[in-house]
């Protein structure tokens, strides 16, 4: 059999196969009342979720309670409560890299049989070659997939106001959160980690862990308010603040679990052949807070307002525990300026100039990442000793070191901004422009070699933010039956890095890199943060780059750019990448990687038109992004055919071949001899989305009386409808490593839905 035979042939759509269709059911009630005294609010929401992806959901539970109570005149108590709980079901599909993420799986798994076999019953690929990966079926992983992530949070809290004079209020109150997270994976011996295909040695496994959290939080401030003459207000409110978390984290994991206990899932981790603890951990942090804040203002026209704060916490040493914030911030509202009143006519409503310029603290490193680190044997490692020529015991080692002068990260901020209104502020126009300057980086950055630890959280760099925001809101029509009103915001946002550690100019992203190769994303000095990192490429290598060889042998000319270092030279053909040379050394080297994206915008912003028309409303709320690159790694691993088990996407039948010569992508496994990202990746990621679409109708009284009810509104939302965008994955909005440093990252992600909800509002 030959290519033409399979034309004809209908192919397995496998994102069809895990795909269905989501459904959503949210229920919400709220009841409120009391007396003079005592005031009560409860409220409870459930909602149901199923995925877009077979075997994928989520249930949330919220309730609250609110109880308001009066003590004689000048005091009052006031107590809450709230409940959460959230559990997710299936697959996680923005998970893992290279073959391990799951959309990768789906993308690439063969969707012809060559012998008449039903694909979609075979847990392997039956006609992989042998020097292929293994590829499971990604239809029966997520059918079988048993994995539970739930979260059971409860806040409760307490506060008690006293108005000791008028003008003197004292407020204290005291809240406690417990948060428990718990994940249950089962692999049952349908799943890729619990069958016995090659490389897999679990056999039926599973995991629980369960993550406890414990945060108290008591804060005190005493309030002064006073006018005086009619013209001087002042506030100033002093303060101090404790709080403590600790957590408590426990893992266990089974494997070798029989086969006829499989049926029980996560409750057969007792049966396991093997049982261990894989972690078991308690950490803490406390920390305190002080703080002054004055306001004054001046007939309404002169504000200033000014504050201190101490934050200590335990996450640093002893000496560098606490950091002190400062800012301050003046108001002018110059349109009850008297000059203004007499000058202007009264289409002029509003006019307000804002300064501020102030410090904030930023402590979020781990509890102890001032101290050395101690590691045990696990997964493979073992750190075991043997005294006096026994049988060795359990060992630790120092896996990092400390940095006891580890501080506060701090950033500096000034804000300017302008308020106009016009008509009534019919016409509502805010420009702000602010610049943040943030020194002392907290980053666990990569030690010299030397050293003989791999990183440790230092002090170290300095970035700045700065931007422009314009809003507009306008009232464009004001009737009785008829009301339009559009509100619009932009923004322009520029970061830079300013300063790395030890004068270096460039530090990459190690936790995202090419398999065994260079790091994707970098920041350096001058440039914004998590720039896309790579080669530039040429176009693909020609016949007429080549010279033949007295066997045969095609031979690069050498004159013409190695696709890696010279001692690669013969291992490039016809149809493979060629690469830029940015050093003119006629080989590709580290020295020719530089900055081939940029994820940051050059502006966003979203638009807002609400209608209402009679008893009819409508709102339409656009959001847009522009200027923005994305690395569209999906297209690293399915478009260049690196695998010879694994199918790829329909462009990939434009590649270089001799028969197409002028084909766009490089020849089959061509890649594989680099080891760098490309700008062939690079898209531009710029888009305009419809985000949501409201559509209601509200009941004449009369008619809603008659099902007893005071209000009731009916309505059609619509998310996602449409989004206009050059971009050739599933979604422009995409970044599946949620880090500040690899913004704008696409591989394997959850495919994002249209989502229709029909729902009805009704108060008694």
């Amino acid at each position: 059999m030959d290519l033409d035979d399979y034309k004809n042939v209908k192919p397995i759509d496998w994102q069809d196969k895990i795909s269905q269709l989501g459904q959503m059911h949210e229920y919400s009630v709220s009841a409120s009342g009391g007396s003079e005294k005592t005031t009560y609010m409860a409220s409870f929401n459930y909602a149901n979720q199923k995925g877009i992806i077979l075997n994928t959901g989520m249930k949330n539970y919220v309730g609250s309670m609110n109880i308001t109570q009066k003590i004689g005149n000048r005091m009052q108590l006031v107590m809450r409560a709230n409940y959460a709980e959230k559990e997710r079901t299936g697959m996680q599909v923005n998970y893992g890299q290279g073959s391990s993420a799951y959309m990768y799986k789906v993308w690439s798994y063969r969707p012809i049989s060559t012998n008449g076999v039903d694909l979609t019953h075979e847990l392997e690929d039956p006609e992989r070659p042998e020097s292929g990966v293994p590829m499971f079926n990604p239809l029966l992983q997520t059918q079988n997939t048993d994995q539970k992530y739930i979260t059971r949070q409860l806040r409760t809290s307490a506060m008690f106001n006293w108005n000791i004079l008028k003008c003197l209020k004292f407020t204290t109150s005291i809240s406690y959160t417990s948060t428990e997270s718990q994940t249950d994976i089962f692999n049952n011996s349908k799943t890729e980690a619990g069958s016995t295909l090659p490389g897999r040695n679990d056999g039926i496994n599973g995991s629980r862990r369960i993550s406890r959290t414990s945060n108290i939080l008591n804060e005190n401030t005493l309030n002064f308010n006073k006018k005086f003459d009619n013209i001087h207000d002042l506030a100033v409110t002093v303060g101090c603040t404790q709080q403590k978390n600790v957590t408590d984290i426990f893992e266990a994991k089974a494997t070798q679990i029989p086969i006829t206990s499989e049926w029980r899932g996560i409750e057969a981790l007792d049966e396991g052949l093997s049982q261990k603890i894989m972690s078991k951990k308690l950490t803490e942090w406390a920390m305190q807070s002080v703080i002054f804040r004055s306001n004054y203002n001046y007939d309404r026209k002169y504000y200033l307002t000014f504050t201190v704060r101490a934050d200590g916490s335990s996450k640093f040493a002893h000496d560098n525990r606490w950091g002190k914030f400062y800012s301050g911030a003046v108001r002018w509202r110059f349109s009850e300026e008297d000059f203004v009143k007499n000058n202007i006519g009264s289409w002029f409503s509003e006019g307000s100039l804002n300064l501020s310029y102030g410090s904030t603290g930023n402590n979020g490193i781990g509890e102890y990442a001032y101290l050395p680190q101690m590691g045990f044997s696990s997964g493979g490692t073992y750190y075991d000793y043997s005294f006096n020529d026994e049988y060795p015991t359990t060992g630790a080692i120092v896996s990092s070191i400390g940095n006891s002068k580890l501080k506060w990260e701090t950033t500096y901020t000034f804000n300017a901004r302008m308020d106009l209104g016009f008509f009534d502020n019919r016409i509502y126009l805010t420009a702000e422009y602010y610049k943040k300057d943030t020194k002392d980086l907290l980053i666990n950055a990569t030690l010299p070699a030397h050293i003989g630890y791999g990183s440790a959280y230092r002090n170290i760099g300095r970035v700045e933010n700065k931007g422009f925001e314009l809003s507009l809101n306008t009232v464009n029509i004001k009737k009785r039956y008829f009301n339009w009103t559009t509100d619009f915001n932009i923004s322009f946002n520029r970061n830079k890095v300013l300063a790395l550690a030890n004068n270096q100019s460039v530090l990459p992203a190690d936790n995202l890199k090419i398999p065994n190769g260079a790091a994707l994303y970098i920041a350096k000095v001058g440039q914004p943060i998590g720039m896309m990192y790579g080669a530039l490429t040429d176009g693909l290598y020609q016949y007429e780059d080549f010279r033949k060889g007295s066997d045969g042998s095609w031979i690069l000319r050498d004159d013409v750019v190695a696709q890696s270092t010279h001692a690669n030279r013969k291992g490039v053909f016809p149809g493979y990448q060629k690469f830029k040379d940015l050093n003119g050394d006629l080989q590709i080297t580290q020295e020719d990687l530089t900055i081939i994206g940029n994820p940051n915008p050059d502006f966003t912003g979203g638009i807002t038109n609400t209608f209402r028309f009679y008893n009819f409303d409508m709102s339409l709320f656009f959001t847009f992004s522009y200027g923005n690159d994305i690395l569209n790694m999906n297209r690293y691993y399915l478009e260049e055919g690196r695998s010879l088990s694994s199918n790829q996407f329909a462009s990939y039948a434009d590649r270089w071949t001799v028969d197409n010569p002028n084909g766009k992508l490089p020849r089959a496994r061509s890649a594989n001899n680099t080891a760098w990202g490309s700008d062939r990746y690079v898209e531009d990621g710029s888009y305009l989305r419809l985000k949501n679409l409201n559509i209601g109708y509200t009941l004449p009284i009369k008619v809603s009386q008659r099902f007893f009810v005071s209000n009731m509104r009916i309505y059609l939302s619509a998310q996602n409808l449409f989004t206009v965008t050059g971009y050739s994955g599933q979604d422009p909005t995409v970044s599946t490593m949620s880090n500040a440093r690899t913004p704008g990252y696409d591989y394997s992600a959850y495919p994002v839905p249209r989502t229709f909800i029909f729902g009805a509002q009704i108060s008694f």
